[in-house]
Parts: structure tokens; sequence; C-alpha cells
């Protein structure tokens, strides 16, 4: 009986982590939240994008520490991503913008804080 049981604890803990482990990558895809918002921005200055940007994930690290908000049931782990968001635009011979998005996601919800989006042309540097 003991084995059936921590054989169903071992389950259980493998499949929530496995869960877990997939929302926090679906937030750093084009259909996520930081992305999505990227492009609503893009739009509402005028630009065209294109429906779905490319992301790439660039870090992901769990927060940890004491504060309460760290340890809350209600939104699961956090962590912070940042990302890449590279969006065309529907406008023939307009370039594409680069972006680099930093957010707070946690295994519970992709929209737990603001995205902070920075327009990667600002640097001056071309990306590959």
């Amino acid at each position: 009986m003991k084995a059936l049981l921590s054989g169903m604890l071992y389950l259980s803990f493998f499949f929530s982590a496995a869960y877990a482990g997939t929302n926090i990558d679906y937030c750093a895809t084009p259909q996520a939240w930081a992305a999505q918002i990227t492009l609503a921005k893009l739009r509402d200055a005028g630009f065209e994008p294109q429906p779905l940007p490319k992301v790439v994930l660039l870090s992901q690290q769990k927060l940890s520490g004491a504060h309460p908000l760290l340890s809350s049931k209600k939104f699961g782990d956090l962590y912070s991503q940042n990302l890449l968001i590279t969006v065309a635009s529907l406008r023939h011979g307009q370039s594409s913008k680069h972006f680099i998005v930093s957010t707070i996601v946690s295994d519970q919800e992709c929209s737990i804080a603001a995205p902070i989006i920075i327009d990667h042309s600002l640097f001056g540097e071309s990306t590959p």
C-alpha cells in the first residue's frame, strides 16, 4: 500500500512539474501575452505588424527569496523571462522591428506583470 501511495505521489509531482514547464514555455510563444502586447503597441503607433511575430527566449530564471509574493499559492512559482521579439510588417518595404521584452510569468499565468518593451533599434545594433 505504501508503494502504491508513494508511486501515486511521484506521478502527481511529475505531471504537475511537466504541466508547469509547458505553461512557462507557452509564455515565450508568438500567441502569448508579451508578444501580443508588443504587437498592440506597434499597431497603436501606426505600424502594420504580421499577426505572429518571431519570439526567441533569451533567458528565464525562477525567482526566489522570502517575499510573500514569490511563494504565493495563487500564482504558483514566478519566473523572469527575457524575450527577443521580431515583428515583420505587412507593408512591402517596411523593415522588421526588434524588441527585447522582459516580464514576470508564473506556471499559472503569463500576465503577472506588464512587460517592459525595449526597442532594440535604440541600441544602434543590427540583428543577425
